[in-house]
């Protein structure tokens, strides 16, 4: 992940900075497609397995959570922007609709998406709200950032992309160092992961401002980074080893999908936080690193009530899916 987060915006600059075939933008945007290519005849190589026995594919709840999911993010992605109009709002109702529906249906479902148990579960709820509010951050820090940096700044998406580099350098770090912390502290790794990122946060409000301050930004976003490997490879292990019962394969499922979906969800907010009135883009900036920094601090405050179970084994991967995690 962290080197995906650093390959894609170099990448993406590089490409922009080209103008292939005097498209402008919208090679980009086609970067996509060899990127599914290759992903698809990667997952040929995967192991198959033949699955649970007489378990079946919750059609019905992979159907809501679809039409709830697209019904959320596109209003969150184009309202703003749009002004807000009626669709938008229509599209919100629509999405609490479908996922109030597929919560209530979950008990009387032979096979449910989610296994009811997560409900239930403190363990699971608090972990999958860990996650949702950690990512309220993540990928809105980012945007922000490139947003700022190219609007306000007035640097191209290459030099863009070369500052939040450390950023994203470091985040291999952090994952690197994620099991040994995690086997050593437990969930004191998460809480002390977030308190850095939101420093982080705070630091650069001010110093964005400035070409020097850019410059002594890198190493502040290189701290960030490191904590945010640390993070986002601790938590995967953390949660699901903190539940137990059937709740458990359900939420090494949910937790990724919680971790995507509400990526739009802070993002909007982000952006209502940065374009909201003040005097100069400096001061927009700061506004928006203040979002920032209150989503790690409630990150923080939430991963204390995770308990520390000194048996855990760190997961070598994100994430894992095993029993009934099919989410």
């Amino acid at each position: 992940m962290a080197l995906a987060s650093l390959a894609g915006p170099l990448t993406g600059g590089l490409v922009l900075r080209a103008d292939l075939f005097g498209l402008g933008w919208r090679p980009v945007m086609l970067l996509t497609v060899p990127v599914t290519l290759a992903s698809l005849a990667g997952a040929t190589a995967l192991p198959r397995t033949g699955g649970a026995d007489g378990l079946r594919v919750d059609k019905l709840g992979a159907l809501l959570v679809t039409v709830g999911a697209g019904a959320l993010v596109l209003p969150l992605a184009l309202g703003r922007e749009a002004g807000w109009p009626w669709w938008t709002w229509a599209g919100f109702a629509v999405a609490v609709a479908a996922l109030a529906h597929f919560v209530r249906g979950l008990p009387h479902r032979p096979d449910p998406l989610i296994h009811p148990a997560v409900l239930r579960d403190r363990s699971a709820r608090r972990g999958t709200l860990l996650v949702f509010v950690f990512n309220t951050g993540v990928p809105s820090f980012t945007y922000l950032l490139f947003l700022h940096l190219q609007s306000a700044v007035g640097y191209s998406a290459l030099s863009a992309a070369l500052t939040s580099a450390p950023f994203a350098a470091a985040a291999v770090l952090g994952s690197r160092a994620a099991p040994a912390l995690t086997r050593r502290h437990g969930p004191t790794v998460l809480s002390v992961a977030s308190l850095a990122l939101a420093g982080m946060c705070l630091a650069l409000a001010p110093l964005i401002g400035s070409a020097a301050g850019r410059q002594a930004a890198l190493p502040v976003l290189a701290v960030g980074g490191t904590a945010f490997g640390a993070f986002t490879a601790s938590v995967f292990t953390l949660v699901p080893a903190d539940v137990r019962g059937p709740a458990a394969g359900s939420v090494s499922g949910l937790l990724p999908t919680a971790q995507q979906l509400v990526g739009s969800v802070g993002v909007t907010a982000a952006g209502l936080a940065y374009y909201a009135p003040a005097a100069d883009a400096d001061t927009a900036f700061r506004h928006a690193m203040l979002y920032q920094a209150a989503a790690f601090t409630i990150t923080a405050l939430i991963s204390l009530g995770l308990r520390h179970r000194p048996d855990t084994e760190p997961l070598h991967g994100h994430s894992s899916h095993s029993g009934r995690a099919r989410m």
